[in-house]
């Protein structure tokens, strides 16, 4: 399914919210791990499930497009011939965009090229930006890409961030302040539901050790010393 290429308008006399179009674009999707891939993911299977039409826009590991459903959610991953300090160049990724016309189109920053492509050739009716971070290490990039940040940042119809201090001290979102919006990244707790005790004692004994008293190295500490190291880090599993 490629949605938005020679539909109608959306938001005619018969458009209801059921019937918008999302897409969301990064760098990376599941079975790649990471906290905004598996952000995204949920954020995609989760309106999935609602009813909404979804897909997502990623780059590939390698130079082939490849199109597929994970979980029921159609992904799109534009062939990357090259990385560059790990920011994928994918001349694909551009064209997808362009050819794309979803109702909304939802980046996660920061992803430089993915946000250049939406600032240029993006056909979303509206532009929504989850702000996760500045960026902090790649400083000599930043002083080149500066001038199209301030650029995606006012295009944005909507800035989100999980934490009001971002707003208050990113220097780049403090002058976009009235267009941010706090939503606090949710977490799927069913997966925690029903441990596995075989599974939890594994790692207990895997990271559990029995810490010897600096006192008399013959003795082992007692579990509730305040010495023993491991009281605080390893809490109970239930």
């Amino acid at each position: 399914m490629v949605f938005g290429v020679g539909t109608e308008d959306p938001f005619g006399s018969a458009w209801h919210l059921r019937n918008m179009r999302i897409l969301y674009v990064y760098k990376d999707y599941y079975p790649v791990l990471g906290g905004i891939e598996n952000h995204i993911k949920m954020l995609a299977e989760g309106l999935m499930q609602r009813g909404y039409e979804v897909q997502v826009l990623v780059t590939n590991t390698g130079p082939q497009t490849v199109t597929e459903e994970v979980n029921g959610v159609p992904v799109i991953k534009a062939g990357c011939p090259v990385r560059i300090s790990g920011a994928p160049i994918s001349p694909a990724l551009y064209a997808w965009l362009r050819r794309l016309h979803p109702d909304i189109a939802h980046l996660h920053f920061p992803n430089p090229p993915g946000e250049l492509g939406q600032l240029f050739f993006g056909r979303s009716r509206r532009f929504v930006l989850t702000y996760h971070s500045d960026i902090v290490r790649q400083k000599y990039l930043l002083r080149v890409y500066k001038p199209f940040l301030w650029r995606v940042l006012a295009k944005a119809d909507a800035i989100t961030v999980s934490n009001p201090r971002y707003i208050e001290t990113s220097p780049y979102l403090k002058p976009f302040a009235d267009k941010c919006t706090v939503i606090h990244h949710g977490q799927d707790l069913s997966r925690f539901a029903h441990p596995n005790p075989d599974r939890a004692a594994a790692i207990r004994a895997q990271y559990t050790t029995t810490p010897k008293s600096p006192f008399n190295p013959s003795s082992p500490l007692n579990p509730s010393s305040p010495l023993n190291p491991s009281r605080p880090l390893i809490p109970p599993v239930r």
